[in-house]
């Protein structure tokens, strides 16, 4: 604590640009996170935070906004405080004076702690204004909630009321705020402050304006109000990967719960036939042209950004090829950022159409992208006339919707990309046999932000076995338990580690540092797919998927503590509606069961009624091919 005749003026950071902040506004709190209400700043101003002696002998905090030049110079008159909008000039004995740039930073400073690291959202909470824009008071949800906007009629005029909900009731037909004339506007949203705008989603330009440090973890959308639920978001980046055979169109499905409008940006340098804009209800199909596929170690501008009004879930399929295909989730682009480590696996023979591969897209100009190589064998690479070898490092920039794909005759596994802004990264092989046949295999994966330290990996059903790879950006201490059996590795930095288990058995996988872990499912009589597993932490209450058409079986497992098995629902039904053909149980932070399903082609609606999360794969075979996908496989 300070003496009372102390005073001390620290500057944290400072901004110079025009956007307006949100800063905590208050008099006299116990501290500056109890602070409930809220001031957006004019332009310039910044947050500050103030503590000083009450009349009374206590230390209370002000906060609020001020001008940068307030913040840089020591106050040694109290007049000077007028120009700290929104707080009374009666200060007493200020001991300290923090400044920051940042929406709410001023929730902490002169000693005080801030919001705790585990929460919600801080949204804004108010029951009743004319103008969402209007509200200035705010509340701090609990972990299971997110914010929530509501647009309302009563006796003929337009409110807004917003605060707080949980999850669950977003994905309900609810009549949350008991209002029965309710308007159009009705939604969630994860981020602070995200519940203040309602209205039809507006669509930015296509050109970016962000700008991200190479260390930053924070991954920005080119929405211009990114929501997410995990999987489920407004704008995704998806590019495809070259294929051993390509005779079939490139498919994108795209799921909804709402009238949904779509648009396709695509850069005005390729040379394709796309449709920009287009409305559905409910799922879509979209085929895509062959051309689109990525050629190897050439920047191309194949990239597509896709941008829903609605809260969407995006699965495609790469080279819809009868005996040569796989399906991959593609999460939100809020969700990327610049930290990716690579899975594959080692080519069964030596020529191109085996090769290991990766694929990187850009969403913002002039990014620039450092890979690691990292090859089982140490076989030259040669790209643009270079040669590379295991450890070296390969740079190039790349340009929004740019695409680069890189592809090895050894596997690639453990290659490390890093890039100044969010990139999308997607690898696998171009065909594989890990048993008996060659088939493709593709999967986007999530940056390292995004990754998990504990892990239960189902067998896949009907199969001849999975192929597990666990993968490290740190040194690592991993306990694996496959069935009864439990052994301990470590793996150093960039390492990784394939663990091939049987058909029948269930393999849980617990790290000290969180860890990437794919599976892949080992053909006999059905080609190999990979897919990335989803961590314990990952599990969502709600999935709406579609399962394609034109395979001979289908599977949904879902692992979901057993205390809620009987809560969950499948398109309506309880699990005793479908047929089981794999069950198991396992103990982990919790009792967990785990259950396969075989379904038919469709759509699917997975949610539980308690609220409980879970996760999801989906897969399915016919001869000589498989697929395979995650419900989700980043945080929510």
């Amino acid at each position: 604590m300070f003496s009372h005749n102390t005073e001390l003026f620290v500057i944290l950071t400072f901004v110079s640009g025009s956007a307006a902040l949100y800063c905590l506004s208050c008099t006299d709190s116990v501290s500056p996170r109890h602070c409930h209400t809220v001031r957006k700043c004019s332009e310039g101003e910044v947050c500050f935070t103030e503590s000083h002696t009450s009349e009374n002998g206590a230390v209370v905090y002000d906060t609020g906004c001020a001008t940068s030049q307030t913040c840089r110079t020591k106050r040694a008159h109290h007049d000077k405080i007028k120009s700290l909008h929104g707080v009374d000039p009666h200060y007493h004995h200020s001991q300290c004076m923090e400044c920051c740039s940042s929406h709410l930073c001023n929730n902490q400073g002169c000693g005080q702690p801030g919001y705790p690291m585990t929460r919600g959202p801080a949204c804004f909470d108010c029951q009743q204004v004319s103008d969402p824009m209007l509200c200035d008071k705010i509340k701090v949800c609990e972990i299971n909630q997110v914010c929530y906007l509501q647009k309302e009629m009563e006796f003929g005029d337009v409110l807004f009321a917003s605060s707080c909900i949980n999850k669950h009731a977003c994905t309900s037909d609810v009549d949350i705020f008991g209002k029965r004339n309710l308007q159009s506007c009705s939604r969630c949203c994860l981020a602070d402050l995200c519940n203040n705008e309602c209205g039809d989603l507006a669509f930015p330009s296509s050109t970016s304006t962000s700008s991200l440090a190479s260390t930053t973890t924070v991954t920005p959308s080119t929405t211009q109000a990114p929501r997410s639920m995990g999987s489920r978001g407004r704008e995704f980046f998806t590019l495809f990967m070259k294929n051993y055979r390509a005779l079939r169109n490139l498919t994108v499905y795209i799921t909804t719960n709402n009238e949904t409008t779509v648009k396709i940006l695509t850069s005005p340098h390729l040379n394709a036939n796309i449709q920009s804009v287009f409305n559905f209800t409910s799922n879509f199909k979209l085929d895509l042209p062959l051309n689109l596929d990525c050629e190897y170690f050439t920047v191309e501008p194949k990239g597509l950004i896709l941008q829903t009004s609605e809260l969407s879930s995006v699965t495609i399929f790469d080279s819809f090829y009868l005996t040569s295909n796989d399906g991959t989730l593609i999460i939100p682009t809020q969700k990327l950022s610049n930290k990716y480590i690579v899975s594959s696996t080692d080519p069964h023979y030596t020529d191109s159409d085996y090769y290991s591969q990766f694929a990187i897209g850009a969403l913002y100009n002039r990014t620039n992208v450092e890979i690691i190589f990292k090859f089982k064998h140490n076989t030259p690479l040669t790209i643009q006339g270079k040669s590379y070898r295991d450890g070296d490092i390969f740079t190039v920039m790349l340009e929004r919707f740019d695409t680069l794909q890189i592809a090895h005759t050894t596997d690639l596994s453990g290659s490390f990309i890093t890039s100044t802004k969010p990139i999308a990264v997607f690898s696998g092989n171009r065909c594989q046999d890990l048993k008996d046949g060659c088939s493709h295999m593709v999967t986007q994966l999530p940056p390292t932000t995004e990754i998990d330290t504990q892990y239960i990996i189902p067998p896949f059903y009907h199969n001849a076995g999975t192929l597990i790879q666990v993968l490290s950006e740190n040194r690592s201490s991993i306990t694996s338990s496959v069935g009864s059996s439990v052994s301990n590795f470590h793996l150093n930095e960039k390492g990784y580690k394939n663990i091939e288990v049987t058909s029948n058995v269930t393999t849980v996988i617990e790290s000290d540092h969180p860890v990437l872990v794919t599976a892949f499912g080992m053909g006999i009589p059905y080609h190999p797919y990979v897919t990335v597993v989803p961590g314990v932490h990952q599990y969502l209450d709600y999935y709406k998927i579609i399962v394609p058409a034109g395979y001979e079986e289908n599977f949904i497992c879902v692992i979901v503590s057993s205390q809620s098995l009987n809560s969950l629902r499948i398109n309506g039904f309880s699990v005793s509606h479908y047929t089981s053909v794999y069950q198991s149980a396992l103990t982990l932070t919790k009792h967990f069961s785990i259950r396969t399903f075989k379904v038919q082609s469709g759509t699917f609606v997975l949610s539980t009624t308690d609220a409980s999360q879970f996760g999801l794969f989906v897969y399915g075979h016919r001869h000589a091919d498989g697929y395979g996908f995650a419900g989700n496989f980043v945080h929510p």
